[in-house]
């Protein structure tokens, strides 16, 4: 079978545009049902139609908008490339299809694609376009074909033959230079999110997923570093998952407690009866648990006990005197000091 085609600077713009469209609802789909997740409401928060569907269609936009940036960063070099080669000029070329592949007669010679070359053939609005799996994709007018069996006839043999080869190809090539989009929030987490995709059915490359999981990790942490700075040190109403990555910084305001604690009772010979008497004028003390709701009492545990005391966090469950309570993690041999470590009350 014998096909010959033109194309122009104005069929190479048609045909790009039918690409972008051909694959515009899948993407709308995956953007629609991620801004879905993150309008739902968090814990405990009362349901509001309106206000659900008008946070959704917001993160729809936000997510459209990065979407686009990102296309446009890839395709300029390549678009633009075509664009200028194409100027005021048309090229034809004649495929034909044989048994081990596809031969296409160009002005600067004949290139020959076996099947294992090309990734899929598929029909777009008013085009036959091929995709190879080194990114390069050749399109062919439905009105360059003689008939409508023809052009059926095409698209079957074409498959036919892709789905037939046994050989065993290696991954396309891969970039990683896109991981350094995770660096920038929000950004990074879209460009994440198309790498795992990738990284898993495209390139099936376990560096390249790991890659886009960190940028999505990044803007995730964050965002969730912003909210905490914003909060006066609080992450109220957030997701376990998202608040388990500052743990971390909870045993670290336990620690200085302690040490607080300690250098009350030098000045006032006993310990104080609850964590307030250590706010002073003169000095900020952290006394506020950031993994627990402003709804709740969410001052740190802490309990005098004689001449003793014990001081934790509720933890992500945000009940006291359950297993994951955390509690001050220090260097120095904690029966010197009256700090009792792990006492369920």
């Amino acid at each position: 079978m014998e096909i010959k085609t033109e194309i122009n600077r104005a069929s190479y713009i048609r045909v790009l545009k039918a690409n972008l469209w051909h694959v515009f609802p899948k993407i709308l789909l995956v953007l629609l049902v991620i801004s879905l997740i993150f309008a739902s409401p968090k814990n405990n928060e009362p349901f509001i139609w309106k206000n659900f569907l008008i946070q959704s269609l917001y993160n729809l936009l936000i997510a459209l908008i990065l979407l686009l940036l990102i296309v446009l960063i890839k395709l300029y070099k390549q678009v633009r490339s075509a664009l200028k080669k194409l100027n005021n000029k048309s090229y034809f070329s004649i495929f034909n299809l044989t048994p081990d592949g596809i031969n296409i007669n160009a002005e600067k010679g004949d290139i020959f694609y076996r099947w294992f070359e090309i990734k899929r053939v598929y029909a777009i609005k008013n085009y036959i376009c091929i995709l190879l799996r080194n990114k390069l994709l050749y399109s062919i007018p439905k009105t360059s074909f003689d008939n409508y069996t023809d052009e059926i006839n095409f698209l079957r043999d074409s498959k036919l033959g892709i789905s037939s080869t046994n050989i065993h190809l290696n991954p396309p090539e891969k970039s990683y230079r896109w991981g350094w989009l995770g660096l920038i929030p929000i950004i990074g987490a879209v460009n994440g999110i198309i790498m795992v995709i990738s990284g898993i059915s495209k390139y099936k490359n376990v560096k390249y997923t790991l890659i886009g999981i960190a940028g999505i990790l990044f803007t995730i942490i964050t965002l969730m570093t912003a909210e905490y700075v914003a909060n006066d040190g609080k992450l109220s109403g957030t997701p376990k998952f998202l608040r388990r990555p500052f743990i971390p910084t909870t045993t670290m305001e336990l620690n200085d407690l302690v040490k607080n604690i300690e250098f009350y009772k030098i000045q006032n010979g006993t310990y104080p009866d609850s964590l307030k008497q250590l706010i002073t004028k003169k000095e900020f003390v952290s006394i506020y648990d950031p993994l627990v709701d402003d709804s709740k009492n969410n001052i740190f545990n802490y309990y005098k006990i004689g001449n003793k005391y014990t001081l934790f966090s509720s933890g992500l469950d945000e009940i006291p005197n359950t297993a994951d309570d955390i509690y001050p993690s220090l260097i120095i041999d904690t029966s010197k000091i009256g700090l009792i470590v792990s006492k369920k009350l």
